[in-house]
Formats: C-alpha cells, structure tokens, sequence
C-alpha cells in the first residue's frame, strides 16, 4: 500500500493567521526589498504608505497581490518614512494585517 502526503492548511475558527512583516532589507535612495513570513499555500497583499496609519498609500504599491514572500519596491522618494504590512489571502478567506514595518529610504 502506498502512502500519500498532503500538504494541508488547517485554518482555525478565526479564519486565516496573520503573516508576519519582517524588516526591510537592501533598502536605497529610492526603494528597498519588503518581506514577510509565509506559513501557508495561498498569496499575500501588500499595502504601502507615507503614514503609519495608511490613510497616505503610496499608489503604485496599493494593495499589490502577489505569491511571493518579498517584494522590490523602487521609485520613492529618498530621505522618507515608508510603512508596509500585509495581508494572508486564501480563497475567500482574508487574514487580519500583519504587523507594520517602517523603512526610511536613504
């Protein structure tokens, strides 16, 4: 008899875990490599903006859905404070939003 492995997300009551923002990396005048943990077979959105609170979003990088867990974000303005977090999409399931980094462009 062969045995077969299933790589299964088991989501909890609460829906989907929220992922994990981790600090940006590679960070330039104008951009920096944003990141985050991933713990599931599903995509991510990706919110950035000049203010921790996001009602300032940074159009081009306004709710970015991707697969990947980074993202090169480039053409910003140098000497500023960015904030991102993301979000877990899985089907019709949305996450809680990760926790927020901030990143100062050179």
């Amino acid at each position: 008899m062969e045995k077969f492995i299933l790589d299964v997300q088991l989501l909890n009551d609460e829906g989907l875990s929220a992922p994990v923002a981790l600090p940006a990396v590679d960070v330039t005048d104008n951009g920096f490599v944003a990141r985050w943990e991933k713990d599931f077979s599903g995509s991510f959105l990706f919110v950035l903006a000049e203010d921790v609170n996001f009602s300032r979003s940074v159009d081009s990088y306004d709710a970015v859905m991707l697969e990947d867990t980074s993202l090169v974000v480039s053409g910003l303005s140098s000497g500023t404070s960015y904030y991102y977090k993301v979000f877990a999409i899985f089907g019709n399931l949305v996450s809680d939003e990760s926790n927020i980094i901030e990143v100062t462009t050179l």
